[in-house]
């Protein structure tokens, strides 16, 4: 489906219609004037104007600013499908500027009513050549751009995609600014409940029991069923809906006769507010029929045709909302990109982002994910007529069994399973893979009107690891979407806030009812005046922030030297030090150098250290064997011995292309990059930092990923010049009351 846009002639016009008006355009078209600039302390602001005509760059292609090799044009194209333009931009400030300094570029655009501009910057490589993406910002029709690049350093494209736009121009505009780094500066603020107000309450004499319970069988595009039952209050009125898209509920109806229900919680404190709670379950699984493709494109599909039908019940309002954890908050993100238009808010806990992730960090293998996750889980929850779920209830409706049996009889699950099968073979993210990512996809169609996020995850959440925040959490912020964030310090689970649920005798209100009231009924609830994201530290304390993973910290960088010490001063120690993977496992040693790890110390730490979002290592590393990886380990020092905190894996083989790894590294000097998990972490003043680089990671018996890389037995050898651990320090800390 075309999607129709509003120009400034007031009408709709499809991207198709603006096509049209290419082979009317002028020849050439005014790009960014002047096309290049620079910004530094003395001199911190440059800006530039230009203009699109017949714009219709709706596929994000960089074709009419670069050549497929990444070489920029000498006239960049701002016309048509590939409609692009670039300003580059010179930062004068390099990394020993920003040693004991914070800040860095703001790059601002600014367009007309009628168009739609996206605005990104890139690296640029010493050739001319562009690099990776730095930051980037797709608002929408009309919409002004901002994007932040945080201790810019060096020479960047700014670039400016015409998603579309008939005739209009932009100006846009860079601001350098800086200031001294001081020590973390913290203050308290107040709690997340005393902004809400006017709250949905429990209806007298409402349970989950006594509601009505119905069996829903949904009929998919393709004749396919899919098994819903949905218990709803008995109340006059329409109400909202709230569903848990899941594989693992197995069917009959969640109310039991022995006076019990299996809709936990959730039921619990939504149905007597006035809430209908579905479960439904997920294509091939429980009593739905089909093919079960674990993340595949059809479940989006299939839960938005759900997400509909519910909308359009008699007793519903028309607006419906999903939560759940684990896949159950996988579903909610999958159809979210989807964007079903009764869909108004989401609440994924634990929930994955991409598929390839829950079995992969960079290329190295989760154990024991990576090897086979999609032949166990498919005979795990796929299986009918009960697979070997064991809190299975599929029996309990023994009538629509036989459907989900012949579902299982399918072509899909032969893909399922040989992209399962060779991924464990070569660690590949391959095109299997690719079709699971919720971020690609998003990016595919980033403009569509999506529904409001409440992001949950744990810090702690060593089965759906925190890496599946990485580049997926800095898109919802920025998707222009009411969003909200609780990221806290629990494992696979339910957020361990008393105010999660809330508590009536306590007077202690429930920030889930208040997201939900908000949304799906309408209400005013204070929800979104409330800081967006509430953080916890690994000490215990919830923080407040406004944004999260988006690069407004101070980068610690760390230089490495050759004796195991490292410090913010050094700059291109020298030497080399090595180590040997013994294939990817950990002699008993300590954590002083020895045989199967290097490690770099600080000096003690001067003021806490508020770590927060992703610590990222840089350096050149070779290793003499075909296939080898890159395992790293922060921990604090103390008086007591170490604790590691955080974690990093990359795949040497897939350094250069996670799609198609190199199936011999051996002897190859490579210049990599990897960060670590987002975290939130306090290293205590006094205590000391520590690097570990080792064959695996070491846990020393804390919490952490379980991990096992595919080595054949290599040394490994890490160059020192160059070589940079970089930390990400959060400077102003608000600590919730």
């Amino acid at each position: 489906m075309v999607r129709q846009r509003v120009t400034a002639w007031g009408a709709a016009v499809s991207a198709a219609a603006l096509l049209a008006l290419v082979l009317s355009a002028p020849a050439s078209v005014r790009a960014a004037s002047p096309g290049s600039g620079s910004v530094n302390e003395t001199s911190p602001t440059v800006s530039w104007q230009g203009t699109f005509i017949a714009a219709a760059n709706t596929g994000s292609s960089l074709s009419g600013c670069f050549d497929a090799g990444g070489r920029p044009h000498a006239s960049p194209t701002t016309t048509g499908t590939g409609a692009c333009d670039y300003f580059v931009l010179d930062v004068g400030a390099d990394a020993a500027y920003w040693t004991d300094r914070t800040g860095g570029v703001t790059v601002k655009l600014a367009v007309g009513p009628a168009d739609d501009l996206d605005l990104y910057v890139y690296r640029r490589n010493a050739d001319g050549t562009r690099g990776d993406r730095v930051q980037g910002s797709e608002r929408g029709l009309g919409a002004s751009e901002t994007v932040f690049v945080n201790e810019a350093a060096g020479s960047y494209y700014v670039v400016i995609l015409g998603y579309t736009s008939a005739l209009g121009s932009y100006t846009a505009s860079a601001t350098f600014a800086s200031e001294e780094a001081s020590s973390t500066k913290v203050k308290t603020g107040p709690t997340v409940a005393s902004y809400l107000h006017n709250l949905s309450q429990p209806i007298p004499g409402v349970t989950v029991q006594n509601s009505i319970v119905e069996q829903h069988r949904v009929r998919m595009a393709d004749g396919v069923h899919l098994d819903a039952w949905i218990v709803r209050p008995r109340i006059d009125g329409r109400v909202p809906v709230v569903l848990q898209v899941t594989p693992y509920y197995g069917g009959g109806s969640p109310v039991l006769e022995t006076g019990g229900h299996l809709l936990g919680a959730p039921g619990n404190t939504l149905v007597p507010r006035g809430y209908a709670y579905g479960m439904v379950s997920v294509r091939g699984t429980g009593n739905s029929e089909g093919c079960f493709s674990i993340g595949g494109p059809q479940e989006a599909k299939d839960t938005a045709t759900v997400v509909e039908y519910f909308a359009a019940q008699p007793w519903a309002n028309g607006n419906v909302g999903m939560m759940g954890v684990s896949y159950d908050g996988t579903t909610p993100q999958d159809v979210w990109v989807e964007a079903p238009p009764s869909l108004k808010t989401i609440v994924p806990i634990s929930g994955i982002s991409d598929l390839y992730k829950y079995n992969f960090v960079n290329g190295v293998p989760i154990d024991i994910q990576g090897f086979g996750f999609n032949t166990y889980y498919w005979a795990l929850v796929g299986l009918s007529p009960a697979g070997l779920y064991i809190p299975s209830t599929q029996l309990r409706d023994p009538v629509h069994v036989p459907g989900a049996v012949i579902g299982e009889v399918c072509t899909e699950q032969v893909w399922v399973q040989e992209g399962g099968v060779s991924s464990t073979i070569d660690g590949n993210k391959d095109g299997y893979w690719q079709l699971r990512d919720f971020l690609a996809e998003y990016r595919a169609a980033p403009k569509k009107p999506r529904a409001s996020v409440f992001y949950i995850h744990g810090l702690q959440d060593w089965n759906v690891k925190p890496h599946n925040m990485e580049d997926w959490l800095t898109a919802l912020q920025e998707s222009g979407v009411p969003f909200k964030a609780w990221l806290g310090q629990w494992a696979h689970a339910y957020p361990s806030r008393g105010d999660w649920w809330g508590n009536a005798s306590q007077g202690t209100p429930s920030v889930l009812v208040a997201w939900f009231d908000q949304f799906l009924k309408g209400r005013s609830t204070g929800i979104l005046d409330a800081p967006k994201i509430q953080l916890e530290t690994d000490r215990g304390e919830w923080r407040h922030e406004n944004e999260w993973l988006k690069g407004k910290t101070k980068l610690h960088n760390y230089g490495l030297r050759g004796d195991g010490t490292m410090a913010t001063k050094v700059r291109d120690a020298g030497g080399t030090v090595s180590y040997f993977d013994y294939n990817g496992g950990l002699t008993d040693g300590t954590v002083d150098n020895g045989p199967d790890r290097v490690v770099w110390v600080s000096e003690p730490l001067a003021s806490d250290l508020y770590i927060s979002g992703m610590p990222r290592f840089e350096a050149t590393v070779t290793a003499s064997g075909r296939r080898a990886s890159l395992m790293l380990t922060l921990a604090e020092r103390t008086a007591n011995g170490d604790r590691p905190f955080n974690f990093a894996a990359l795949s040497l083989n897939h350094a250069r292309n996670l799609a198609s790894g190199s199936p011999d590294i051996s002897g190859q000097a490579q210049q990599v990059g990897v960060n670590f998990f987002p975290q939130d972490d306090v290293v205590r003043a006094g205590s000391r930092l520590v690097l570990i680089a080792s064959g695996n990671v070491v846990r020393n018996g804390q919490p952490g990923p379980t991990l096992q890389p595919v080595s054949d037995g290599s040394v490994i050898t890490i160059d020192l010049a160059g070589a940079v651990l970089r930390i990400p320090v959060d400077l102003s800390v608000t600590i919730e009351k």
